[in-house]
């Protein structure tokens, strides 16, 4: 007799038994007890503010003021535009040539000499630079401007002093705010927090936790970091999920909420990403495959049963953060006119109103 399979064969089946006991045990969950709740914040280099002191800073955010924009060269270097230049430097004034109508005259340190902008439309941002394409041609990061008290255009030279922020710093004040709200909103509910960036990197994290000054702690000490990958974020949250004692699995409702401007860098880390946040959703305890550059244990690659809401930094329309959230209703936009506080409060009610149910997969623990 084949001992070893027939030993196997009856551990299943106890563990099948035993699931279904603590399943009967387990009480349906009072409108009182706690949800553990998880941010999510982009920390890539995407997110961090680009300034011309930087260089090129290709991939940085720009400016999110609403008060402050960019100006357009009015003529870039044709040479260069025929060459297949993606970002030409704009053309200098000849000499003895000044600024025409709708136009005004600046230093470009880069270029050496004078250039004219085009004051026939102010530009302001929502994604990085190169996922603009208006962006394509010119380096706004040079023409960064704010209008005096007669209302001039003024060049902005000191980004931090004149009240300059990008997506990150916008991020972090979200996920302060709605770390507060969400354990301010009952006394058993549990915050923790992970910044991701780089590929298989979430390092600055901090466990599920009452303590609110520990999350505190952890959001204004996570830095900033290369890439922009979205299934670091996400497989610690399903590490953080799956590692919670068993009545906490089956008895304990779960929020991811990820704060991001939707940009992936490289383009095909989405698809792995959204791999991690179907296996967030998917029934408690369930088994799913294995996600290429994420290494889980198997027993952290089990459906959490978990919501997944998508919070979009000044982005109206992003198909990728459309397909994270578990539904239309469970995606957000943190608009330029919008306060931490205004966009905390729609996704605290979210959280505290959407009573998913626990589904439990009917694949034994282990």
């Amino acid at each position: 007799m084949d001992w070893k399979n027939l030993w196997k064969r009856w551990a299943r089946y106890a563990a099948a038994c035993l699931f279904v006991l603590l399943i009967g045990s387990v009480p349906a969950r009072a409108a009182g007890e706690g949800i553990d709740v998880i941010l999510l914040l982009d920390a890539s280099s995407m997110a961090e503010l680009g300034g011309a002191a930087e260089g090129e800073p290709w991939l940085a955010c720009p400016c999110l003021n609403p008060e402050h924009f960019y100006l357009r060269p009015a003529a870039v270097n044709d040479a260069a535009l025929r060459a297949g230049v993606t970002f030409p430097a704009a053309e200098t004034l000849a000499d003895g040539q000044t600024a025409g109508a709708d136009e005004v005259a600046v230093y470009d340190e880069t270029a050496g000499g004078w250039v004219a902008l085009s004051t026939a439309r102010e530009y302001r941002f929502s994604h990085s630079f190169l996922s603009e394409q208006e962006a394509h041609g010119w380096q706004p990061w040079c023409y960064h401007f704010m209008r005096d008290a007669e209302g001039v255009p003024v060049r902005i030279k000191e980004g931090e002093a004149c009240g300059c922020f990008g997506r990150l710093e916008a991020g972090k004040a979200l996920a302060r705010v709605l770390a507060a709200a969400v354990l301010a909103e009952n006394a058993e509910n549990r915050v923790a927090f992970s910044a991701f960036g780089e590929a298989g990197s979430s390092r600055w994290s901090c466990p599920l936790t009452g303590a609110l000054p520990d999350v505190l702690a952890c959001i204004d000490a996570s830095p900033v970091q290369r890439g922009g990958d979205h299934a670091a974020g996400l497989a610690r949250a399903l590490r953080l999920l799956n590692r919670r004692p068993l009545s906490e699995r089956l008895g304990r409702r779960a929020v991811v909420v990820v704060i991001s401007g939707g940009e992936t860098f490289p383009a095909g880390n989405s698809a792995r990403a959204l791999r991690l946040a179907e296996a967030l959703k998917a029934d408690v305890g369930a088994e799913t495959p294995a996600v290429f550059g994420a290494p889980l244990l198997p027993e952290e690659r089990r459906g959490c049963g978990a919501e997944v809401i998508a919070i979009g930094l000044w982005d109206g329309g992003s198909a990728f953060l459309d397909a994270f959230a578990s539904n239309a209703e469970a995606r957000f936009s943190f608009g330029q006119n919008e306060t931490a506080e205004a966009a905390a409060s729609a996704v605290i009610k979210r959280i505290v109103q959407a009573e998913t149910p626990v589904v439990f997969s009917q694949v034994p623990f282990r």
